[in-house]
């Protein structure tokens, strides 16, 4: 297995399994980690504080279907000649390995986000769309783009949902 750093809001270090790593490459041979660890150093970025030597803003893990058990967010990218390739996966626990779902792929110039992080269960969030607050029920993932807005990716109703939190 990988060791990788934690991405934002301090997870520690963690091991993405072996199982995990294998469906990564079967389904996207040639990914790797989306190249993004500078963004953290930007100066918007500044007044958060980060440990650039554990945050990864291309990773996230924590129970994002609720089931108590370990899940996992990859933002990975490939290259295919000139061609590239983003892709938001996300790895849920399922028995003894994972299930994969594609959050979102994007190609070209075009990109999924800046960066991503971890919003754990009970944090505040902001449904922007409907102007209202919420508490989020399980762990969840924020797609960050700088100085543009954010979404939330949470699980609900069997199901990855996203909304806009800020524009």
């Amino acid at each position: 297995s990988i060791l990788i750093a934690s991405a934002l809001h301090g997870q520690s270090r963690v091991e993405l399994p072996d199982s995990a790593l294998k469906i990564l490459t079967s389904k996207y041979s040639g990914w790797h980690w989306v190249d993004n660890i500078n963004v953290i150093t930007l100066p918007v970025l500044r007044e958060l504080h980060l440990d650039t030597t554990k945050c990864r803003p291309n990773f996230a893990w924590g129970d994002f279907d609720g089931n108590g058990k370990r899940d996992y967010v990859a933002f990975i990218e490939r290259h295919s000649g000139e061609q590239r390739e983003q892709f938001l996966v996300a790895l849920i626990s399922k028995g003894l390995g994972f299930q994969d779902i594609l959050l979102d792929q994007e190609t070209g110039g075009a990109h999924i986000a800046d960066y991503i992080w971890l919003v754990k269960k009970g944090s505040n969030s902001y449904d922007f769309e409907r102007n209202k607050k919420f508490v989020l029920k399980r762990d969840a993932v924020e797609l960050i783009y700088i100085e543009k807005g954010s979404e939330l990716i949470y699980f609900d109703g069997g199901q990855f949902n996203r909304l806009t939190t800020s524009d």
